[in-house]
């Protein structure tokens, strides 16, 4: 008996002596307290949630000992400070987008306006290339024709831009939210109201609804719906809804034959665009030119205007040297990308370009000088207040403050079986229900009014973006539901890599891996050591979208499935600072080995002295 109880009182220290030995172990998962700062950066942003951003990040920095020290001002003089002065290493900023093509020329190029990173060239000199490589990558994506071959360009220019030379760390994709009643069927937030109008219907009626034949929704107050010359997003849906494009892109960013049924490459600087046929214009507002096709006149005179009028504005039409009409339904634009070389030069950007809404050239140039219309014309003044089209759409009544009424053109060449519709993959894209013939537009400047006539059942759809608390309650209520989609706008903190930011900019090779400058070490360190999932939870509870991109995250099949991604991990992050020459990390690997085998051994011979007391107290009972 008592050998047995001096073996039961040995078994007990040593599981004690185990269990503590196991306590005392180091962590290095995360640490959680400051320590003494091996340098401080300057920080800037203005106030609000990209404020809190910034405060989160130096809570996170702080442990690997970096100090930021951040200053708060207001937008003219953070325009001032990251184009002009440069007084910065870090900058909180987003940029807003509206585009479909993938090239940030102007951004991340080194004379690009919008460099308010400092990249040069000297940062990735490439002997060969008698450039910089990221340089090479954006000019070279600019002239790459085919379409998958310029897709890979682009993934790998992501990765090498985001691996190499890091200027910014992408953070966030806001969403927009749109709530809808339940009995809606078809509708989809991503593809909008329009690409949704052929799966739309009604199951019955919600209360408040008078018709199951009509959408009713919100907007503000549009100003000029002709296509060129209009600004805003309320004259550009409307406008959007009646005239359409020779081409169009899915949420997916994929390129669709629309109002062309085809384009070939004949070389790369001369493009041939193949329209289809049998499509009727609307009637004119006057009611002067009745059934009136689609042709080829109509897009040289549409793509005349736009260069010969807007090029200024609209530079990626640029590359447009000229056209030729070969015949009714068959046109050739002759490209040129870059007009300071004596020959033609190829360019990408003109797919992006035939996106273009196409216009009337029998109503707007009825002056019959073809080429040089007469803006002057009384019907260019008609057609910016009730323009016409080709499109789903027709531009029915407008009440001035009130509503806009679009009703469905029955004649539209969409619902029409007998035109071809080769290469647009239509049941799936544009629906077979078709149920809904009207769409009625309020007018209501005020966000909280549309939010009171969604509940009271006088719209079908309300925007509830900025409404977090709606949202959370329309999502619990079953008379509603809540979609979003992204918004092509990128929140990133943006780094200084010029040479007079002595850290964040430093290009002296690392000692220990000449591979790296120890300024690219830093900026990986602070890649790595932020949590971007902790700061979506805290400012934005967990709604934006995380994102590893240089470029918009809705840009669908232009983004790097396989891009570098700087998930938050303290243990890369200071090994990359002690890469830089700040702190010695270098841990003895037998102690994290020893602590693992002592935790184990801990476990089980703690199991197996409670399974034996156990036991014997049992037998003694």
């Amino acid at each position: 008996m008592k050998r047995d109880k001096n073996s039961r009182h040995f078994k007990l220290t040593f599981f004690l002596i185990i269990i503590i030995c196991s306590s005392l172990s180091p962590s290095f998962s995360r640490p959680t307290k400051a320590i003494e700062p091996f340098f401080t950066l300057k920080a800037i942003t203005i106030s609000g949630e990209k404020a809190d951003i910034l405060n989160l990040v130096a809570q996170q920095l702080a442990p690997i000992g970096i100090n930021l020290k951040i200053h708060i001002i207001d937008w003219v003089v953070l325009i001032r400070e990251i184009l002009f002065l440069h007084r910065f290493d870090l900058c909180f900023i987003d940029i807003v987008g509206s585009g479909t093509d993938p090239d940030f020329t102007g951004v991340y190029n080194q004379n690009g306006p919008l460099n308010l990173f400092g990249y040069d060239t000297s940062m990735d000199w490439d002997d060969d290339l008698g450039t910089g490589r990221n340089e090479w990558y954006i000019k070279q994506g600019t002239l790459i024709m085919p379409r998958e071959e310029r897709i890979q360009h682009y993934w790998e220019w992501e990765n090498y831009l985001m691996d190499k030379i890091l200027p910014c760390i992408p953070f966030f994709t806001p969403r927009s939210y749109y709530a809808s009643w339940s009995n809606l069927q078809g509708y989809n937030s991503t593809e909008g109201i329009i690409q949704s109008w052929g799966k739309m219907s009604f199951d019955g009626l919600h209360s408040g609804q008078l018709s199951d034949k009509e959408l009713a929704i919100a907007d503000i107050s549009w100003a000029d719906l002709n296509p060129l010359t209009q600004e805003g997003s309320a004259s550009e849906f409307i406008t959007n809804a009646i005239l359409e494009p020779l081409v169009s892109y899915d949420a997916n960013l994929k390129a669709w034959p629309h109002l062309a049924s085809s384009w070939e490459l004949l070389n790369e600087t001369h493009l041939r665009i193949h329209l289809r046929k049998g499509i009727k214009w609307q009637l004119d507002p006057d009611g002067l030119f009745p059934n009136e096709e689609f042709d080829a006149y109509d897009v040289y005179f549409t793509y005349y205007m736009l260069t010969y009028f807007y090029s200024s504005i609209l530079p990626e039409i640029t590359w447009i040297d000229d056209m030729k009409i070969i015949d009714k339904y068959t046109i050739d634009f002759f490209i040129d990308g870059d007009p300071s070389t004596p020959e033609n030069e190829p360019s990408a950007l003109f797919l992006n370009a035939l996106t273009e809404r196409i216009l009337p050239e029998h109503y707007l140039n009825q002056t019959q000088h073809f080429g040089h219309p007469d803006t002057s014309h009384p019907s260019w003044t008609t057609f910016s207040k009730h323009p016409f089209g080709t499109g789903l759409f027709e531009f029915n009544d407008f009440q001035e403050g009130y509503c806009t009424t679009l009703t469905r053109f029955n004649d539209c060449w969409l619902l029409d079986p007998s035109v071809d519709k080769t290469g647009m993959d239509f049941e799936r894209r544009f629906g077979t229900t078709w149920a809904l013939e009207k769409l009625k537009i309020y007018i209501i400047m005020n966000p909280y009014e549309e939010l009171m006539k969604f509940e009271s059942g006088h719209i079908d759809i309300a925007d509830v973006s900025n409404y977090r608390e709606k949202r959370v309650e329309y999502s619990n209520n079953n008379n509603f539901n809540v979609q979003s989609k992204l918004v092509q706008q990128m929140e990133f903190l943006a780094f200084n890599l010029r040479e007079e930011r002595t850290i964040i900019g430093n290009r002296e090779p690392c000692d220990e891996d000449p591979s790296l400058t120890k300024g690219l070490a830093v900026r990986k360190a602070i890649a790595y050591a932020i949590n971007k999932e902790e700061i979506n939870r805290m400012v934005f509870f967990g709604e934006e979208e995380i994102s590893h991109y240089p470029i918009y995250a809705t840009m669908g099949i232009w983004l790097n499935p396989n891009i570098i991604r700087y998930s938050h991990d303290y243990s890369l992050a200071k090994e990359y600072l002690s890469k830089a020459g700040y702190g010695n990390y270098t841990t003895n690997a037998a102690l994290p080995i020893l602590t693992v085998i002592c935790s184990l051994l801990g476990a089980n011979i703690g199991i197996w002295w409670a399974t034996t007391v156990i036991t014997r107290r049992r037998k003694q009972t």
